[in-house]
């Protein structure tokens, strides 16, 4: 997967594995990234591109405090995230 990710507060791009042109790869639903990104990718297919804007105030992104210094409090994180490929012996459905 390579993603852009900034948040609504400070559009200023704070990661992207894109611009670092490495991949980003992760266990879908084992807590390596916020819950709101596992969610975006269940649903996504593979050679798909998604923006998602995940608010604080649904527990799926960093909460009140956001995550000092890169995610200011109270942010929605937008992520623009494409699926490049998916590997794995079993889905599980999150939400």
């Amino acid at each position: 997967m390579e993603d852009e990710i900034c948040s609504s507060k400070t559009p200023k791009l704070f990661d992207s594995s894109r611009s670092r042109d490495q991949q980003f790869q992760f266990r879908l639903g084992t807590g390596q990234v916020i819950e709101g990104m596992d969610v975006a990718v269940s649903s996504m297919s593979v050679g798909q591109e998604v923006e998602a804007a995940i608010n604080y105030s649904i527990l799926l992104a960093y909460g009140v405090a956001g995550y000092p210094p890169v995610v200011p409090p109270r942010a929605t994180v937008i992520f623009r995230m494409e699926l490049i490929l998916f590997s794995g012996v079993s889905f599980k459905k999150l939400h």
